[in-house]
Order: C-alpha cells, then sequence, then structure tokens
C-alpha cells in the first residue's frame, strides 16, 4: 500500500506516511476504504474526529512514535551560536548554544502541529504568511523538560542520518554540560 503525500517525497517518507496509516487502521480510528489515501484524509478522520474530541492528550509511546517519526521526516534540531551583547557598551561577550527542535510545514498541516503542541503541552507555533508555512519550535528548556525524557522513557530512535547526527551533537552537548 503507498501513500500519496503532498509535493515530492523520498521512498522512505512513504514508508513514514504508510505506517501511520497502519497505526490509525489498528486503533480503529481510520477505516480504509482503499490503498491510496491523502495526508488531508489522514489528517480530517484522524486528528479533527479524534484528538479534537479528546481534551486530555496523554504522549504514550504511539502518539511519541508518531512525532519522532514526523520530526525525523520534516524536523530538524538547530544548534548554532546565540550571540550575547553587553547592555551597556553594546560590544559582543561570549555567545551562548542555541538549541531548538523545529519543523516547518504548509499551513493546511496547522492542525498537526497544534495536536504536538497540545500533548506534549510545550512548544511554539509562528506563522510564516509570505511562504504560507507554520513553523513548530521547541526550545531547549522543553526539550530538556519534555521531549527528551519521553524519548528516552519510550526508548525511540531516529531513523534519518542528518537526524541521528544533529540528535548525537545535541546529547553530547547536554550531556557534558556545554554552554558557550
Amino acid at each position: 500500500m503507498y501513500v500519496l503525500p503532498y509535493g515530492q517525497m523520498s521512498l522512505w517518507g512513504i514508508q513514514c506516511y504508510n505506517n501511520i496509516i497502519i497505526y490509525l487502521y489498528k486503533v480503529n480510528l481510520m477505516k480504509l476504504h482503499s490503498g491510496r489515501l491523502l495526508m488531508n484524509l489522514i489528517q480530517r478522520k484522524f486528528i479533527k474526529n479524534y484528538y479534537s474530541v479528546s481534551s486530555n492528550i496523554k504522549p504514550d509511546k504511539k502518539f511519541m512514535s508518531l512525532f519522532i517519526g514526523f520530526m525525523d521526516g520534516d524536523g530538524y534540531f538547530d544548534i548554532g551560536e546565540q550571540k550575547q551583547y553587553n547592555k551597556i557598551t553594546k560590544t559582543l561577550v561570549k555567545s551562548t548554544l542555541r538549541i531548538r527542535l523545529a519543523t516547518n510545514v504548509h499551513i493546511r498541516d496547522l492542525s498537526t502541529l497544534r495536536l504536538f503542541r497540545e500533548a506534549l503541552g510545550v512548544g511554539n507555533i509562528s506563522y510564516l504568511i509570505n511562504k504560507k508555512q507554520v513553523k513548530l519550535t521547541f526550545y531547549k528548556r522543553d526539550l530538556i523538560n519534555v521531549i527528551l525524557p519521553l524519548i528516552k522513557t519510550y526508548n525511540l530512535k531516529f531513523l534519518n542520518k542528518e537526524r541521528i547526527k544533529q540528535f548525537s551533537l545535541l546529547t553530547y552537548i547536554l550531556d557534558n554540560n556545554i554552554k558557550y
């Protein structure tokens, strides 16, 4: 069974969408009418009907697997220099590290990002109107207090090579308490 996602996608991405459909079918949230389903059908049946009714969403293992799969395909870790300036003299002082987990998606996928933010209880959604995109950002505090403990609790892994490298760098920085 193959899913037709919006735009171009690698074979790995198609497999991720297939896994989402299989998950939805197993939890009886969606009936499979044919072998070809569009992503907006998934959002309409799953996110709007199931999660909008349930106000107390708990990030269990299935939800976190869905979240990690989404971030593995469409997200990225932003690790870089955060410049700091002296407030009085306006001179550059020692820079700190900026650590974020973010994703940019088309505005039609806003309900998915709201679902993630509501279930995890953290994150910031911003709108990029000129590009018709929405951005979900999890900052360092969100990662340390919520997301990383859930990843460790459920023993979840990233599959994308770039995400594995980024996650390894993130854990190295946090384990060694590197701040500058």
